[in-house]
């Protein structure tokens, strides 16, 4: 198993706040190799992204990652910390779990994972399945290069120096098409609830004023 040069020499390490789930993170690789392993571009590089992404989108909705993996910035993208996604790779090539396959595809040698088990239907609550489904839905059909030059835009992968833990916190500065959330809708729903509540501490004739303004 190998991995980009530049991933061995990461610095500023972030600790993460997370818990890192390694079955988790099995139980990802398993199911996304069941639902789009047949495509011919989903090699090790569109693999990296489809889970950078699970994990991401799943934080900027529910405040948490799936895996809870770390993250590092690349030139192509972002890549998965090796000293947490490695040992698992290794772990199920060991127990037949998967199997690791080079090929040529476009003159350039492609690394593949296959699936030998099927996933654990009862690792994944409703909400995770539905981000992983909705990120394959909308990118396992990218090439490498595709999937890269995406990547390139979203705001957790640009603020970084190269070769640093990405911070999950960046989603939040996300912008369309990356965001998961409409924060415009978001911080008017916010400022409407800040108005009524202001209304309770009003005067009353302030308040029926406002009441013949809305035609009530």
């Amino acid at each position: 198993l190998s991995f980009p040069k530049e991933a061995t020499s990461e610095r500023k390490p972030m600790r993460s706040k997370f818990e890192f789930k390694k079955d988790k993170l099995e139980n990802a690789i398993l199911y996304t190799l069941e639902q789009c392993g047949g495509k011919p571009n989903l090699g090790e590089t569109v693999l990296y992204k489809l889970l950078y992404y699970f994990d991401f989108d799943h934080y900027e909705l529910y405040g948490k990652p799936i895996t809870g993996m770390q993250y590092v910035k690349l030139q192509f993208g972002p890549v998965p910390q090796i000293r947490q996604f490695k040992p698992v790779i290794d772990r199920m090539i060991k127990n037949k779990k998967i199997a690791v396959i080079k090929q040529l595809y476009f003159d350039k040698i492609q690394k593949r994972y296959i699936a030998l088990v099927e996933y654990n239907k009862n690792n994944f609550g409703r909400e995770e399945k539905e981000v992983i489904d909705s990120v394959i839905k909308r990118l396992s059909g990218m090439s490498a290069t595709q999937i890269e030059n995406y990547v390139h835009g979203d705001t957790p992968w640009k603020a970084p120096q190269m070769r640093d833990v990405i911070d999950y916190d960046l989603v939040f500065d996300r912008t369309v098409p990356y965001a998961q959330r409409d924060y415009d809708e978001v911080m008017q729903n916010k400022a409407g609830e800040d108005a009524l509540k202001g209304l309770g501490s009003i005067s009353k004739e302030e308040y029926n004023y406002y009441e013949k303004l809305s035609g009530k």
